[in-house]
């Protein structure tokens, strides 16, 4: 499987719940809570989604070995970025990252050029 870098460490936030999340255009939207504390999170020029249920997730969950704290992950070459790339006969390769953000529920892989942007709400 892939290298993945944990970055969850860089937010000072741990695990949290998905409460909403909006696509448009190519701006992906999460609200989500943590600890009390309201976020939103912001890809802004995200090619790609995935969306899954946390228990249907076994392998995922596996590989990160989560520890409730640990949330977000970033890796260049997974199989989700060679199925784009597959798709997209390779005009964008190596110019995004898979990002996959792991709440208490929810599991959602993202394909996008820019890291994503926390801020309070």
């Amino acid at each position: 499987m892939s290298n993945w870098k944990d970055l969850s460490k860089n937010t000072g936030l741990a695990l949290g719940m998905l409460d909403n999340l909006k696509a448009e255009q190519d701006i992906l939207q999460f609200y989500a809570t943590f600890d009390n504390c309201e976020k939103l999170i912001i890809f802004d020029g995200f090619f790609s989604f995935r969306f899954l249920f946390e228990s249907y997730a076994f392998n995922i969950l596996n590989h990160h070995r989560l520890d409730g704290i640990s949330w977000l992950f970033e890796s260049s070459q997974t199989e989700y970025s060679q199925w784009f790339d597959t798709q997209s006969e390779k005009i964008y390769n190596k110019e995004y990252s898979h990002y996959r953000l792991v709440f208490l529920n929810h599991i959602v892989d993202v394909l996008s050029q820019k890291p994503p942007l926390i801020f309070d709400r």
